[in-house]
């Protein structure tokens, strides 16, 4: 069963960083429909979406994912915590971050 919560968790993040790249090549702002939201001035935007986990268990139990060139760390990964996709227009750079459950 964690597997599949694995392969959940992989397939909303990947899902959640095509939707934070589309929103940023369109300059579209903050969208409720895909739940990303933009800040920032213009030149300096960043895009961001926030993905609730649901695995049980702290670390993949499946192979980590590569996610669009970002390199997902096992450890990185908590239990029903959250991962969070941002673009930063400045420096073109995406970059995924886990937390904890809050």
């Amino acid at each position: 069963m964690e597997k599949a919560r694995d392969a959940t968790d992989a397939a909303n993040i990947r899902a959640a960083y095509a939707e934070v790249q589309t929103a940023a090549l369109t300059e579209e702002a903050t969208d409720s429909n895909t739940g990303v939201t933009r800040s920032g001035a213009s030149g300096s935007f960043t895009w961001t979406k926030k993905v609730n986990l649901v695995q049980k268990q702290d670390e993949w139990q499946s192979s980590v994912p590569n996610i669009g060139g970002v390199t997902i760390k096992k450890e990185e990964v908590k239990a029903d915590g959250t991962a969070t996709i941002t673009y930063t227009e400045s420096t073109g750079i995406t970059t995924i971050t886990f937390a904890p459950k809050s």
